[in-house]
């Protein structure tokens, strides 16, 4: 455990860039979107970036900013912006994808403030109403304080684990692990009482307790919360929350460097070794669906994990095993919100910002959010919109998914089922419901990424490894081990990844994969003992 310190602190210090204050950070791009000169650009590297989403186009400034121009960013959309996906209902922006901005110092806020996004700080669990399934509005208020008591204790505590080298457990294990038999005062973790647990850690994780890594979903929080400040604020830009990094693209961005509608199918890296050089030749070779074929010196790949787990891409050859190793041993989570739109005119759901619904099945519908409160609550969201959206995680999320059979028809059973039980009083209005199914999406299978109980950081090292001396490489919320599933991860492990491969690109024939080789077999014995 002392190497799960040492590695977690080294991740906070290669990620300190993504602590520096507003005032900090530079009010406008130092390279200005002139053209570089022809000569250096010919001179340089080619690199190929796969995917714009928020880590894919933080990588391309940074190596912008370095006076690397020569590249090309691949999206699979006809857009900026990956898991920044908007839709729309009852006339309104919303959603499907990252919501909120966490903490005041956040560079994802900064960029925001930089381009005039309009958020709103929302209250989550300061302004609450809660409901069972069986009597509708009942007040849970004493069992929503102990389930965040029970949240901080675990939190805290993990410090201490990490302190005395102790190991990691699942949150569950450990919650329960603390509290002696005889002790009801934080009952969130226990099996029989389960929903109020599906508030904190489901709705921030988008998997259970069960699930979920004690140690690295604190650290998470931590580093996140404790660090940027525990302000959650909410983006309700009509623009969508893609109007940041699509604004910050256009700051350095030319359009000859992005080409957009473009599935990547095949990545040959079979000509990647130290010795080649980068005057002509084809090194790495990306195929894309429709035939064309983009020859690169460098490639940086920010591809979901879901997207690395369901073999989506081709790779020539196939990665090796410890890379394989590494991209299974990590959680895909699935984190769906349910957007529903009123017919009419008149006000029945609460007046508070946010609703919790216990059910006695965990995880059906457990969190609700109004973006259309009282005309008096501060702050304001949607005014007028008659917006509620539900929020389904884990397993309950998958089941609202293709993937199961589940139909939009089903879906909408299931919502109407719901808010019936939470307003038995109440003749319910016509609705129109949308969501997106994440799960389903082959350029995304997923949300975001969870750390598994007792994970390896040496596998994690190996998630983001470079194959190939370096000319293969990967980017993504998935591979920040402070900020994973946080869309400041993939802020931090945008920049993280670019650099690296700026250092690489120096270096040259001396550039390392710096992956951990691992054992196999009961002895032990060591399959990769060679890096390079």
């Amino acid at each position: 455990m002392v190497q799960l310190s040492f590695y977690l602190f080294a991740g906070l210090l290669a990620s300190l860039n993504a602590l520096l204050p507003v005032s900090a950070l530079p009010t406008s791009d130092p390279h200005p979107r002139s053209s570089p000169d022809p000569a250096t650009h010919r001179s340089q590297p080619r690199i190929l970036i796969l995917g714009a989403g928020v880590s894919g186009i933080i990588a391309a400034r940074t190596l912008h900013s370095h006076g690397h121009s020569n590249f090309l960013l691949v999206e699979a959309q006809g857009e900026i912006g990956g898991r920044l996906k908007s839709g729309t209902i009852g006339g309104h922006t919303i959603e499907y994808g990252a919501n909120w901005i966490q903490g005041t110092v956040n560079p994802i806020l900064c960029l925001a403030l930089k381009h005039g996004q309009k958020t709103v700080n929302n209250g989550l669990y300061g302004s609450i109403t809660t409901y069972s399934d069986t009597d509708g509005p009942v007040n849970y208020s004493a069992t929503i304080a102990a389930a965040d008591a029970a949240f901080e204790a675990v939190v805290t505590e993990a410090g201490a684990q990490i302190t005395h080298y102790g190991p990691d457990l699942s949150v569950r294990v450990s919650s329960i692990s603390q509290l002696p038999s005889s002790d009801t005062s934080l009952p969130s973790f226990r099996p029989q009482l389960q929903w109020p647990a599906g508030d904190r850690w489901d709705f921030e994780y988008a998997q259970t307790p069960s699930q979920t890594s004690w140690m690295a979903s604190s650290w998470a929080h931590n580093f996140t919360f404790n660090l940027y400040g525990d302000d959650n604020f909410l983006n309700i830009d009509q623009r969508g929350y893609k109007h940041f990094i699509q604004a910050e693209a256009a700051t350095f961005l030319r359009p000859q460097q992005i080409v957009y509608n473009a599935t990547v199918k095949s990545v040959d890296w079979s000509r990647a070794h130290a010795t080649a050089t980068h005057s002509g030749q084809n090194l790495v070779a990306v195929t894309l669906a429709n035939g064309t074929t983009l020859a690169a010196d460098y490639v940086i790949c920010t591809f979901s994990l879901g997207v690395l787990q369901n073999d989506e891409v081709e790779w020539v050859p196939r990665l090796p095993d410890w890379k394989r190793e590494a991209i299974a041993a990590f959680t895909m989570a699935t984190y769906t919100k349910v957007f529903v739109h009123f017919a009419g005119e008149d006000r029945f759901w609460f007046d508070t910002e946010m609703a919790l619904y216990a059910s006695s099945r965990r995880g059906h519908y457990p969190l609700w959010q109004s973006l259309d409160v009282p005309a008096d609550h501060k702050p304001q969201f949607l005014p007028g919109s008659r917006i509620l959206f539900g929020t389904v995680t884990g397993d309950d999320a998958l089941e609202i998914s293709a993937l199961s059979g589940a139909t939009e028809g089903d879906v909408r059973a299931n919502v109407e089922e719901v808010l019936r039980n939470m307003f038995p009083n109440t003749t319910l209005p016509a609705f129109n419901i949308t969501y997106h199914d994440w799960a389903a999406d082959p350029l995304f299978h997923g949300s975001y990424s969870n750390f598994p109980p007792s994970w390896d950081p040496d596998l994690h090292q190996n998630l983001r490894s470079s194959v190939g001396h370096g000319r293969l490489r990967w980017a993504g919320e998935a591979g920040s081990a402070t900020w994973f599933g946080f869309l400041h991860g993939a802020y931090a492990d945008g920049k993280a990844t670019a650099l690296e491969l700026i250092e690489c690109i120096r270096l040259g024939e001396k550039c390392r994969d710096d992956f951990v080789p691992r054992p196999r077999g009961p002895r032990g014995a060591p399959v990769w003992s060679e890096r390079g």
